[in-house]
């Protein structure tokens, strides 16, 4: 396992500059400017794999929506994280007979003002609110299933939504942030390395076993 302290070596190492800090005249970074750029080349990575990391870290969140709302206001946590599925139940109904929602949107759910039981879903990212059409003529549930958001490494911990094996990539993609010459031999190469790691992050995560019942759910 790696820890931020420990990615950060590395990323000095594959630059070849002195472990220093502050910089030294080399021109090599700081370490605060080394730690934001392991932590935006890893958010960068988990957005590419969120479906991917679904399986393991999909979390589930209940709302209650009021009758004849346009809208309901999402928990801080899901406005933070990346949807991945949005599920209904009707008032009085049992809880495995909630059903999938599609997504639409903005403009499309325009047409459908009228009230009813909610077919589509949209997220009003800036408001934090979640749109439902038709809208819901009766009180209800909204089942919400999303990747939470990471959280930030540490000097002293790992990267938990990594295997230890795969560490490194992210003080690869660090220094192909850092450095940004896509024509460079050595930029190749870890380009090279970076999309090798990636695809067996995304062969790992597919063997695994999912750990929500959301396949067992039934629809209409």
């Amino acid at each position: 396992m790696s820890t931020r302290t420990e990615l950060r070596q590395l990323f000095k190492e594959l630059l070849g500059m002195p472990n220093t800090d502050p910089a030294t005249e080399s021109g090599r970074p700081t370490n605060a400017q080394i730690n934001s750029m392991l932590e935006l080349y890893r958010k960068d990575l988990y957005g590419r794999m969120s479906s991917s990391f679904s399986g393991l870290f999909l979390k589930e969140g209940t709302l209650a929506y009021t009758a004849s709302a346009e809208s309901t206001a999402l928990a801080a946590a899901q406005t933070r994280g990346q949807v991945q599925l949005v599920q209904y139940l009707t008032p009085g109904a049992h809880a495995l007979d909630r059903y999938k929602l599609e997504y639409r949107s903005l403009e499309e759910l325009a047409p459908y003002q009228a009230y009813g039981d909610p077919e589509f879903w949209h997220i009003q990212w800036n408001e934090g609110k979640i749109h439902l059409r038709p809208i819901p003529q009766s009180a209800g549930t909204v089942y919400v299933y999303y990747v939470p958001e990471l959280t930030a490494l540490g000097d002293s911990n790992s990267p938990t939504e990594l295997p230890a094996g795969f560490h490194d990539v992210l003080a690869w993609g660090a220094v192909m942030r850092y450095q940004g010459k896509s024509g460079d031999p050595e930029y190749v190469a870890l380009q090279q390395m970076v999309d090798a790691t990636e695809n067996s992050i995304r062969a790992f995560y597919g063997r695994a076993q999912p750990n929500t019942g959301i396949k067992h759910l039934r629809r209409r």
